[in-house]
């Protein structure tokens, strides 16, 4: 199983595993100011719901796409509609559930 997180601020991951170790297998994103600006947006009360609605699903997209940076790619060579071959990666493995809480 694998975890990713966005957690702001280490005293909030430490607090959420009082006494216990962190799993090995938690990965936090980072907290970038792009990231930040999009959580303080969300987070106004005076947001509005188009922008709410807008802000949320671009922080969401960006945690899809951290998630995935994890999953196990295979390189692959493909042939481009020029004639050229561009090489690529594929999923390697088994076909991979996500589930978010």
């Amino acid at each position: 199983m694998f975890y990713v997180s966005f957690i702001f601020g280490r005293s909030a991951l430490a607090s959420a595993h009082q006494g216990q170790p962190l799993p090995k297998t938690l990965s936090v994103m980072e907290s970038t100011p792009q990231v930040r600006g999009m959580h303080t947006i969300i987070r106004n009360k005076e947001t509005n719901r188009d922008e709410f609605i807008f802000y949320s699903k671009r922080l969401m997209r960006l945690l899809i796409e951290h998630a995935l940076s994890f999953l196990p790619l295979k390189p692959v060579l493909v042939e481009t509609p020029q004639g050229t071959i561009y090489d690529g990666k594929r999923l390697s493995g088994k076909r991979v559930s996500i589930n978010s809480a």
